[in-house]
């Protein structure tokens, strides 16, 4: 049987429910690949191992999402605080590992809770929006980000972990996981 890596990115206090129910999820679908989920939160991420203490959680997480085969992103309300170097700004770690995984060209499939879509497209508008704090501000820029990527066929809204299931049924479940190799041109 087949053995895929998928990472579970997102900030984790507002989005434990919703993470803990993705990993219970994707570890007892049936399916013809076997998943390791990760995230940073659980027991059994090397985070917590004693081994690595001359790195940083953040490069640990970063060192995991270079490992997947696959990333699952939840957006919802929180940017986190933006103390993680990414091409040239600070940035939040969830910012960070989104970056990293598009570099490498894994698959990130993205969902964003409904309420934080309709307030970022209200600011982007310049109309006042109370759903998300001015502080955090920065989501919206990561969502952003992801929305004008060329892979954003993989952004996808929720309002439950219902929403969730049935696009990762959908989407997810039935991904090949092929490996990219080059960009080409065909011509007739």
């Amino acid at each position: 049987m087949v053995q895929r890596t998928v990472f579970i990115s997102s900030t984790v206090t507002d989005l434990e429910g919703e993470r803990r129910e993705v990993r219970q999820f994707l570890e007892s679908h049936p399916s013809a690949v076997t998943l390791r989920v990760l995230q940073s939160e659980a027991s059994d991420f090397p985070v917590h191992s004693t081994a690595l203490v001359d790195k940083s959680a953040y490069e640990i997480c970063l060192d995991n999402v270079a490992q997947a085969d696959a990333v699952i992103q939840l957006l919802k309300s929180r940017y986190g605080v933006a103390d993680v170097e990414s091409d040239g700004e600070m940035v939040s770690i969830t910012h960070a590992e989104y970056r990293a995984a598009y570099r490498r060209r894994i698959p990130v499939f993205t969902f964003v809770h409904q309420d934080a879509w309709a307030a970022c497209a209200l600011h982007s508008m310049g109309d006042e929006q109370s759903f998300i704090a001015a502080d955090q501000i920065a989501l919206c820029k990561l969502i952003g980000e992801i929305g004008g990527s060329p892979r954003k066929q993989w952004l996808f809204f929720f309002r439950s972990f219902e929403d969730i299931r049935a696009a990762l049924v959908a989407n997810f479940c039935s991904f090949d996981h092929s490996t990219f190799v080059a960009d080409v041109t065909l011509s007739g």
